[in-house]
């Protein structure tokens, strides 16, 4: 075998970012364990892809973090049927109550969401928020929400509201619908229920 010409063909390059596949990786492999030279350009490249992904490399926002830590820190509510639909008649604090330890506690700024329910018949998710939420329009399906904590501005087609904690409301369908943090971060429960 000519290792100058493999060396030139990038087939080593290819195979140290996983992207041969089949005949050409067994090849590639046999190639390496057969030829030291082959094996020493190997290393070198590796550790250049190493140099070049830690120098690429960003800090994620300490929101992912508290978002990933909580995900396999505290067990999933996903699938439980115990939590009571969302209405007018629903107590923001009994809510609180029952997402209290879902509820990041160090959590400055971004959205945080975690689905808490998720049946074929209704979906409620905890949302946490800084931000605002841009435009949304619902065909398929019937929102409402509770705020647990914070205020927001809501608007619902050319209707303007203020929301705070123990605030219920229901978003029609087929209107265009966004919600503008007032006071951060807002706290609240989110049901989504398919028409």
């Amino acid at each position: 075998m000519d290792i100058r010409s493999y060396l030139e063909s990038g087939n080593l390059e290819l195979y140290a970012m996983g992207l041969l596949s089949g005949a050409e990786k067994d090849k590639a492999e046999e190639n390496i364990i057969k030829y030291p030279e082959l094996r020493a350009e190997l290393d070198k490249i590796e550790l250049s892809l190493e140099k070049l992904a830690t120098a690429a490399a960003i800090e994620p926002p300490r929101s992912l973090i508290d978002e990933i830590l909580n995900r396999i820190s505290v067990p999933e509510l996903t699938g439980n049927t115990f939590l009571p639909l969302l209405s007018s008649d629903s107590d923001y604090r009994d809510w609180q109550r029952l997402v209290r330890d879902y509820i990041p506690g160090d959590f400055s700024d971004g959205c945080y969401s975690k689905v808490i329910r998720e049946t074929a018949q209704v979906t409620q998710i905890l949302l946490v928020s800084s931000t605002d939420f841009d435009d949304e329009i619902h065909t398929d399906l019937h929102e409402s929400f509770l705020i647990l904590q914070g205020k927001c501005k809501c608007t619902v087609g050319n209707k303007e509201f203020f929301m705070e904690a123990g605030d219920y409301t229901e978003i029609p369908l087929h209107e265009v619908h966004r919600v503008e943090i007032v006071r951060k971060p807002v706290i609240a429960i989110l049901q989504r229920i398919p028409v």
